[in-house]
């Protein structure tokens, strides 16, 4: 047996995980409720939902897309329950249910990790070549960054975010001149 409860915490996420990856989701899904902290069962319900749409279960990933998110919200704690937010937020974008991924990020009340889920959703886009709403995404990341309260934080976010961008080399000329006059105007 596993002594430490952080120990057994995660390595059950690695077996859930595993689990799902082999197609057994109702074995997955069974071992995640096991787990009592709610931001962990969050984000594992949506890692699943990420396998199920690999094995064409489109329909059950919905479900748990929203199990997670009704997991998140359960959290008390603002901060904890904005990062287990974000974290469904990018798995949503991961999926490519970019929709629901925009507007489960524009719902979180805390700026870093709204700011981070909506960079790391304008990333995945870039990655999946779907620009449409990439202009869109930066804008809305770096306005929230502009009231966000210090100046440091200000700054390390816009560096994170710029930093994954050129980090792609997927990106076009035409989307790459659009990026850098939104980073110049908040910069």
């Amino acid at each position: 047996t596993i002594q430490n409860s952080d120990a057994k915490v995660y390595t059950l996420q690695l077996i859930a995980i595993e689990l799902a990856k082999g197609g057994k989701f109702k074995n997955a899904i069974q071992l995640v409720e096991s787990i009592q902290k709610a931001s962990i069962s969050a984000f594992l319900l949506s890692k699943i939902a990420i396998e199920q749409i690999k094995a064409g279960k489109d329909e059950q990933a919905a479900d748990l897309f929203s199990q997670a998110i009704q997991a998140a919200e359960s959290i008390q704690d603002i901060k904890s329950k904005a990062f287990a937010l974000k974290r469904i937020a990018v798995e949503l974008a991961k999926a490519g249910r970019y929709e629901q991924a925009i507007q489960l990020a524009e719902s979180i009340q805390a700026d870093y990790p709204k700011v981070s889920a909506l960079g790391d959703i304008a990333i995945e886009q870039i990655k999946a070549e779907r620009y449409e709403d990439v202009g869109y995404l930066l804008h809305s990341a770096f306005a929230a960054i502009q009231s966000a309260q210090s100046n440091s934080g200000r700054d390390h976010q816009l560096r994170l975010i710029a930093t994954d961008i050129i980090r792609i080399k997927l990106i076009d000329k035409g989307m790459s001149a659009k990026i850098a006059q939104i980073i110049l105007f908040y910069c």
